[in-house]
């Protein structure tokens, strides 16, 4: 697959549809807070698993026992491409429905 990188005025646009993203050295990043370390586990299953359906996989990072962390942006260009923004939304879906 071809990767194009996002200009900085199309980031921005697509972050406005991600207001709970935040946009760190050209990475889109958010955190949670679960209730304890087997909802954190969890929901770093249930991201993982949808990564992995759409063939494009965050940084993930699960400390403190119950703060996951995402970091998307595209590897292979090293910077923010569509898949990223589509990778994001598909989580916010994910994450709205397990809250």
């Amino acid at each position: 697959m071809k990767y194009t990188l996002l200009s900085p005025n199309e980031i921005a646009q697509q972050l406005e549809a991600l207001p709970e993203w935040q946009l760190q050295e050209n990475t889109l990043c958010r955190q949670w807070t679960a209730e304890n370390f087997a909802q954190a586990l969890q929901w770093l299953n249930a991201i993982a698993y949808v990564s992995e359906r759409l063939d494009h996989h965050p940084d993930l990072h699960l400390h403190g026992w119950k703060f996951l962390s995402v970091r998307i942006f595209t590897h292979v260009v090293g910077g923010l491409t569509t898949a990223d923004f589509a990778l994001a939304h598909q989580i916010d879906t994910l994450m709205a429905i397990k809250n």
